[in-house]
């Protein structure tokens, strides 16, 4: 997975450091980048075999869908209002 930041370079204590204002995951815009990320361990509740379902429904727009209908997973069997209450948490 990649990182993007932003920040300013600071001459510390043990040289330049970057203080970081702001940084984002970047995700490749792939089916394979998406699987990878949901799979990754980062979002509680969803696991390399829930990562593969979620693609399988929503492909490339998981993402998207996880950040803008979150309600949506309910679509997928096996996501009860529990875990995805855990998942919208992470």
């Amino acid at each position: 997975m990649k990182i993007e930041m932003d920040g300013e370079w600071k001459d510390g204590k043990y040289g330049l450091q970057l203080q970081v204002d702001h940084w984002q995951e970047i995700v490749p815009p792939t089916l394979e980048g998406v699987r990878n990320y949901l799979a990754s361990g980062l979002l509680k509740g969803i696991g390399e075999k829930t990562a593969d379902v979620i693609i399988e429904k929503f492909g490339v727009n998981a993402l998207e869908i996880l950040e803008h209908q979150p309600d949506r997973l309910l679509e997928i069997r096996g996501i009860t209002k529990e875990r995805l209450a855990e998942i919208k948490d992470a």
